[in-house]
């Protein structure tokens, strides 16, 4: 960059507050011990500047280049970085925590004995990073790029999104501590990695949260509510021995639930069942230390929880079911496999626990190939059966071929046309959206409520979550359902 010569808005200060400054160049300037905040830096370049023990709050670093400058020992918080690019820069010894890294380019950049902690990192790209002798909590890199990297040691709770690691290492046993390391890049990161070594060391220290951790990375298709239900039961487990849980365990499960459920990959049972558990130990009679301890995070957990229960339950609720309760309809389920649960066992216990007092279902037929069968039961039960697949995670829509009007059978009949039309019920799960602000004057009824506990109270005593697949009860098993009014 070529600067005109102009007064340095910089130059002779040691408090930078609400400063804006743009298009100027510092070299071998020394501005240590300077306490910059809520200030605007655009389009700057720093040469061999020495920012010691300085004090960055609130402050945004725009397009600019911080070359052979020293920031260490510095306190580094809440600031936006975007389009920036640090070579050679040394940040040992630094706090940096809170911030936001976007579009930056880190080259050969020292990291030594710093504290990385709550930041996110977009786009960003890291050549020769080094560490190994820092304390890295809780941080978030997203589309980054890794080239030369080593990562080892106290580097914990990260989550890496769409990353990319080019001759990097990172240590096997990490694997248990941060999620978003695919099981096709684990050969290339960590090359002294054995899968069966590294579990059986976290179960011999009995680190049951980190085996789950290490699940979720290697989670198969369809094994990813396990692995979120063992974290859950790991934490309860130790809690209710009056063992302590630290706080960036709670902080990381809650970001890994937050993370899941924002792209649909988390069933909502396994939501309600991770909420009743935190539920139970909240409500335990004479807490021990560890639970008392750990009230705060439990509440903060629960809250989440429930926030993501209440959008699962407007959802539902908003599904307009256009069936006659009364009339008897014939349901038509296809499958990939036959599943290990009857269907209409459980039809007729979500008939029990909704108190619908209908007659058991009968299973009129089937057929093999894929697994079709045709189950014959009344209107009433649809909502539940809506209700059913929804907390599985089941995304196939409901197809209702609905009855026509007296004159519209007759035109039908003469036209020579079917006699029903197609009434699609979309899943919730198809359309379900984190998204808080729609939900502003909506009021969930008592019996939305009622009908989603009585339906997990059925997939509790079905014990379909003892199983991977849910007994075949899943969205990649279930692939077509209608449901027809019988003549």
């Amino acid at each position: 960059m070529n600067f005109p010569e102009k007064q340095k808005t910089l130059a002779g200060l040691k408090q930078w507050s609400f400063l804006c400054a743009e298009c100027e160049q510092y070299d071998g300037d020394d501005f240590s011990s300077i306490s910059v905040n809520s200030s605007s830096l655009k389009e700057l370049e720093f040469s061999r500047v020495n920012f010691e023990r300085s004090d960055f709050f609130g402050t945004k670093w725009i397009s600019s280049k911080f070359m052979s400058v020293h920031f260490e020992s510095s306190d580094i918080n809440s600031i936006w970085a975007s389009n920036c690019v640090f070579e050679n820069v040394a940040f040992d010894s630094v706090s940096l925590t809170d911030s936001s890294f976007v579009d930056c380019q880190f080259v050969s950049c020292t990291f030594n004995f710093i504290g990385l902690t709550n930041n996110q990192f977009v786009r960003c790209s890291f050549d020769g990073l080094a560490l190994t002798s820092t304390t890295t909590i809780l941080n978030t890199f997203s589309e980054c790029s890794f080239c030369n990297a080593t990562i080892a040691k106290s580097f914990y709770y990260q989550i890496f999104e769409s990353c990319v690691f080019d001759n990097s290492t990172i240590e096997a046993r990490l694997l248990g501590f941060n999620y978003g390391i695919s099981c096709e890049t684990i050969p290339y990161v960590c090359p002294y990695y054995d899968e069966a070594m590294i579990r059986n060391t976290f179960s011999q220290n009995q680190q049951l949260i980190n085996i789950a951790i290490f699940s979720i990375n290697l989670a198969q298709e369809g094994m990813l509510d396990i692995a979120f239900l063992a974290i859950m039961y790991a934490v309860s487990q130790l809690l209710r021995q009056d063992f302590l849980v630290k706080s960036d365990e709670f902080a990381f499960f809650i970001r890994l639930l937050e993370h899941f459920d924002k792209g649909q990959s988390v069933a909502p049972i396994t939501l309600y069942q991770c909420f009743q558990e935190t539920y139970s130990l909240l409500k335990m009679e004479n807490k021990n230390v560890a639970v008392q301890k750990s009230a705060d995070n439990l509440n903060l957990l629960q809250n989440k929880l429930f926030f993501m229960l209440q959008r699962f339950i407007e959802k539902l609720q908003e599904q307009n079911h256009l069936m006659e309760s009364d009339a008897k309809i014939t349901i038509q389920i296809l499958y990939y496999q036959k599943p290990m649960y009857p269907l209409t066992n459980i039809l007729s216990l979500l008939s029990q626990q909704g108190q619908l007092s209908l007659p058991d279902p009968v299973l009129q037929r089937t057929a093999e190939g894929s697994f079709v069968e045709w189950i014959e039961t009344y209107g009433a039960i649809v909502p539940f059966l809506q209700c059913f697949i929804s907390l599985l995670g089941v995304i196939v829509p409901i197809v209702v071929k609905s009855r026509k009007s007296d004159d519209e059978k007759a035109k039908a009949k003469k036209d020579g046309s079917p006699s029903t039309t197609n009434v699609t019920i979309v899943n919730q799960t198809a359309i379900y959206a984190p998204t808080i602000i729609a939900q502003i004057g909506t009021v969930i009824t008592p019996a939305s409520e009622n009908m989603v506990n009585q339906t997990a109270q059925v997939i509790n005593v079905c014990q379909l979550l003892s199983s991977a697949d849910f007994m075949g009860c899943n969205s990649k098993n279930i692939k077509d359902i209608q449901v027809q009014y019988s003549l």
